[in-house]
């Protein structure tokens, strides 16, 4: 009995949980644009802070804006501690206003978009047992000669979205929310950005949302390399041109992996070999006392 109480103790051993320390990786984005010549000349910084307990190692931030990418050299930033890069860039108008994957958006010939557009960014880090992670943002970049009433439409849109994720753990699927409030029919371009960890299934499409009227696009993300029971945000990219104006909203929510538990398997497993062993025992007992008689 001694043995199978030492090992019972063995496997509850087994089930506890390691903590370690962490690592909190946030992105400041500060970018200012002119366009000139059908050029975008893009000047700005992007800074990382480690709020977590943990130093991060190979810290570099990624932006991408249309088919335009830029990525960082990599530092360590210790705990407590912030890193910024410089940025700044010449960039073809025509490269900001295409979509990866999908044709580049309809602009009058010679004449300057004029609005907000996605400006993606990734934080990348690895942790000091080398596992890799990355954080997403998305940051909204100004273009164009803006009016005061031009940024009152742009802070006020007329188009509300909304998105909420569910899943089973591995597989999610999102619920765009979207609901018109002008007078007008807009067509609206969908996408959606996330984690390298995280699969989009999605390719950009664009939806009719009709006035006063809601609307509900559905999104799909599957797990790559996520780490279980690790939460990650999942941005939708909602754009559209009303007015001459380009228009922005980034709608976002997170989805955690589920993490696998092997408790209850050791747990039962382990009081099936106790109650096993502890029948074999009886029966031996029993026979040497057959013997004995």
């Amino acid at each position: 009995m001694k043995h199978i109480l030492a090992l019972l103790g063995f496997c509850l051993l087994l089930t506890s949980k390691a903590w370690a320390g962490s690592i909190s990786i946030t992105s400041t984005t500060e970018m200012r644009t002119t366009v000139e010549n059908q050029m975008v000349h893009l000047q700005g910084s992007v800074t990382l802070s480690n709020g977590g307990d943990e130093n991060a190692m190979n810290v570099f931030p990624t932006l991408r804006a249309g088919v335009w990418a830029w990525s960082g050299d990599p530092h360590s930033v210790a705990k407590g501690a912030k890193e910024s890069w410089k940025i700044d860039a010449s960039i073809p108008l025509t490269e900001l206003m295409c979509e990866v994957g999908s044709s580049c958006s309809k602009e009058d010939s010679g004449m300057a978009p004029r609005g907000v557009i996605p400006l993606l960014v990734r934080s990348h880090y690895s942790d000091l047992n080398g596992y890799k992670f990355t954080g997403p943002h998305v940051a909204p970049l100004y273009i164009g000669a803006l009016t005061p009433a031009d940024t009152v439409a742009l802070q006020e849109p007329e188009v509300s979205a909304t998105l909420s994720l569910s899943g089973n753990g591995q597989s999610f699927t999102g619920a765009l929310r979207l609901f018109n409030n002008s007078n007008q029919d807009l067509q609206v371009l969908v996408s959606s950005f996330s984690s390298v960890e995280l699969q989009t299934l999605d390719k950009p499409r664009e939806v009719t949302v009709r006035s006063k009227t809601p609307e509900v696009v559905k999104l799909h993300i599957q797990n790559g390399t996520g780490t279980l029971g690790s939460a990650y945000p999942v941005f939708a990219i909602v754009q559209w041109k009303q007015d001459g104006l380009w228009h922005l909203s980034t709608p976002s929510d997170y989805l955690t992996i589920a993490r696998k538990s092997y408790t209850m398997t050791i747990l039962l497993g382990t009081a099936f070999f106790a109650v096993l062993v502890a029948s074999v025992a009886a029966s031996r007992r029993r026979r040497r006392k057959a013997r004995s008689s």
